[in-house]
C-alpha cells in the first residue's frame, strides 16, 4: 500500500500511516528502504512527489559535495527534457504493450461470456500472436541500439546511473 505524506502550508511533512511529522531525511530513509509513497500539498491536493525527491538529492549534493557525478547530473536533465519533448522508444513500447494486454483482457472476456465465439477466440489469439511477437522483435531492435557499449555499464537495469563513470 502506499504511504502518503502531506507537506502543510508551513512546510512540514506529515506522515499520516504514523500520525508523526517527518523530515526529509527520513523519507529519504523510506525511499532507500523501497517503501512505496506520495507526497502531497495539503492545501491543493497536487502531487508533489517529484518535486520533493528533487529537493532531497538538492540537499544531499550540497551537503555531500558532489555525490552524483556530473555525467549522472547531465544524464538526468537530458533524459527529463527528452521525455517531455516526445516518449521515448521504451516509453512507446511500453504503451504498446499495456494496450495489447489491455484489448487481449478485453477479448478474452468477450470471447469467454459467449461460448459461441470459440472460433473467433482462436482466430483473435492468431492475432495477438503475431503482434506479440513484432512487439519482441521491436524490443530487441531497442535493446541493441541501446545496449551500453562500455562493458563496465553491463547489467545496470536495475539503476541506470548507478554504475555511471564519475566525473571527479
Amino acid at each position: 500500500m502506499t504511504r502518503i505524506i502531506k507537506r502543510y502550508a508551513n512546510r512540514k511533512l506529515y506522515d499520516t500511516k504514523h500520525s508523526t511529522y517527518v523530515t526529509l531525511e527520513q523519507i529519504q530513509a523510506m525511499v532507500e528502504e523501497g517503501e512505496d509513497l506520495r507526497i502531497f500539498d495539503n492545501k491543493t491536493k497536487e502531487d508533489i512527489t517529484n518535486s520533493t525527491f528533487a529537493q532531497i538529492i538538492f540537499e544531499r549534493e550540497k551537503a555531500q559535495q558532489n555525490v552524483l557525478s556530473l555525467s549522472t547530473l547531465r544524464s538526468m536533465i537530458q533524459a527529463g527534457s527528452i521525455e517531455k519533448k516526445e516518449p521515448s522508444p521504451i516509453q512507446e513500447l511500453q504503451l504498446d504493450v499495456a494496450a495489447l494486454k489491455e484489448m487481449i483482457v478485453e477479448d478474452l472476456k468477450d470471447a469467454f461470456s459467449k461460448s459461441s465465439k470459440f472460433p473467433k477466440l482462436e482466430q483473435k489469439i492468431s492475432s495477438l500472436e503475431v503482434r506479440v511477437q513484432h512487439i519482441e522483435k521491436t524490443l530487441l531492435r531497442i535493446e541493441n541500439v541501446l545496449a551500453p557499449k562500455d562493458s563496465t555499464l553491463i547489467g545496470t537495469t536495475h539503476n541506470p546511473y548507478r554504475n555511471l563513470p564519475h566525473d571527479r
